[in-house]
């Protein structure tokens, strides 16, 4: 018997006994708790459209791109998690938060989001960290060794406090408080705030802009508790003010003694 001839007698035989010599296609999901016609259609069957919203997790960025199966069971779809691990490896191995999202975002796993990641910590990301990699900081970030650095600026930025030259930070005593001088929004100039409240002041009232940088008034190299009042600033003539305090005790034309009675750089103190 030639392969036509029995191909012949097998069709004839399915027409004889109709549809019922048809196996009946077997449900792929064992488990399912809505009906078919949610993701299918007659049109095309295998074209599957699912508004994932209604499950309380949106699919965005490169989650929208992925394959039913990628995260789901045929068989039973109520075997899934939302947590992030359930699909993707930790390479943090738990040593971080679990819940992805604080840095990475679906868009791109890679490309972090600085303001986000450390929006919960005691280091804000400003000005110029918004550029650097995470490893600059957390210089252990590989797999698996992730650590958590210190908010202190001096951690990062100790080389650049003992090289400072105008002032010397190390020899003058200089705390390591980098943020007393130095935003993240321009390092340079730095501006001692605090000078106003601890010595005389310089950023308010009217000595505030008078000013070019800390020799103005400390004409001293290296020595900061030396100053003048007379020697680049305003147009203090000594016959002027001698006469200006001739009934005043124990006066003398000396920068030392000024500093004594105008504290609050007042004429009229």
């Amino acid at each position: 018997m030639t392969i036509n001839i029995l191909r012949q007698l097998v069709i004839a035989g399915i027409l004889l006994l109709g549809n019922n010599a048809l196996p009946a296609q077997g449900n792929p999901h064992v488990k399912v708790n809505f009906p078919c016609q949610t993701c299918h259609n007659t049109e095309e069957w295998k074209d599957v459209r699912f508004d994932h919203s209604q499950t309380g997790f949106d699919l965005t960025g490169q989650h929208a791109k992925r394959h039913c199966t990628d995260c789901h069971d045929l068989k039973d779809f109520r075997e899934v998690q939302k947590n992030c691990t359930f699909c993707h490896v930790d390479v943090h191995q738990a040593r971080l938060y679990q819940d992805c999202d604080r840095c990475h975002t679906t868009q791109n796993w890679i490309l972090l989001d600085p303001y986000k990641a450390h929006a919960s910590t005691s280091m804000q990301i400003l000005g110029s960290h918004t550029r650097l990699d995470c490893r600059v900081c957390h210089r252990g970030e590989v797999e698996g060794e992730w650590m958590r650095v210190r908010s202190n600026c001096a951690d990062c930025h100790l080389q650049d406090y003992l090289s400072a030259e105008n002032p010397v930070h190390s020899d003058l005593g200089f705390g390591k408080v980098c943020e007393d001088c130095h935003s993240q929004i321009s390092w340079l100039p730095g501006s001692y705030k605090k000078h106003d409240a601890q010595f005389f002041p310089v950023f308010s009232g009217s000595h505030a802009g008078v000013w070019k940088d800390c020799t103005t008034c400390h004409y001293q190299p290296g020595n900061y508790l030396v100053f003048s009042c007379f020697l680049n600033c305003h147009e203090h003539d000594k016959a002027k003010t001698d006469g200006k305090h001739d009934e005043v005790s124990n006066y003398r034309y000396d920068s030392e003694l000024c500093y004594q009675c105008h504290r609050s750089g007042k004429g009229d103190d």
